[in-house]
């Protein structure tokens, strides 16, 4: 009866763990997970436009809606801001009174998605997330600027630059992260 002959299995090299050697290894491994790292400003901008264009075409459309006739503002007799506050002695402190809560409104935006999720819409979209202590306490601080105090949000982003990170965020001890989807993961055989 003729031998059967062994017929070897093809094996692609990539798919097997590397063969043991005696040779001595050392891995650095990043801190965090794989993946991780400080987020660009730009995908930080980006999110932060979007965040603002979604409260703005949400919240704060529904806000006009209802703020602006209750204190006397109607929109369709008036073309301007300036003919509103002239015919009004009370009209402008109206007018502040109102985007001083829109802009609370704005915070607790922030506040209640990074509390609740680690990130908002805009951060979700762009790969980013908070990391650090998330309590309504450290969310504040670090959003103040995004929101109540956006004036002084130029002044923040110096820390970036500087930092790696706003100043706000240094108080709150939060930082934003990018999270590379794209990035190689690497297995480990022993």
């Amino acid at each position: 009866m003729p031998r059967k002959k062994k017929v070897k299995p093809i094996v692609i090299k990539e798919d097997l763990p590397p063969e043991p050697s005696e040779e001595s290894f050392e891995f650095i491994l990043p801190e965090g997970e794989v993946g991780e790292q400080n987020a660009p400003f730009w995908r930080r901008a980006v999110a932060y436009v979007i965040d603002v264009f979604i409260f703005y075409f949400t919240f704060f459309q529904i806000f006009i809606a209802i703020y602006l006739p209750k204190v006397g503002f109607n929109l369709e007799e008036v073309d301007l801001v300036e003919q509103y506050v002239a015919a009004s002695p009370d009209a402008a402190l109206r007018l502040f009174v109102g985007l001083v809560v829109a802009s609370f409104v704005l915070l607790f935006y922030f506040m209640i998605l990074e509390v609740s999720f680690g990130t908002t819409i805009g951060k979700k979209l762009m790969g980013l997330r908070v990391s650090g202590k998330l309590n309504y306490i450290n969310t504040f601080l670090r959003n103040l600027t995004k929101s109540v105090f956006v004036f002084l949000l130029p002044i923040d982003i110096i820390g970036i630059f500087l930092y790696g990170r706003r100043f706000t965020e240094s108080l709150s001890k939060t930082k934003v992260i990018y999270h590379n989807k794209l990035s190689v993961e690497y297995g480990v055989w022993y």
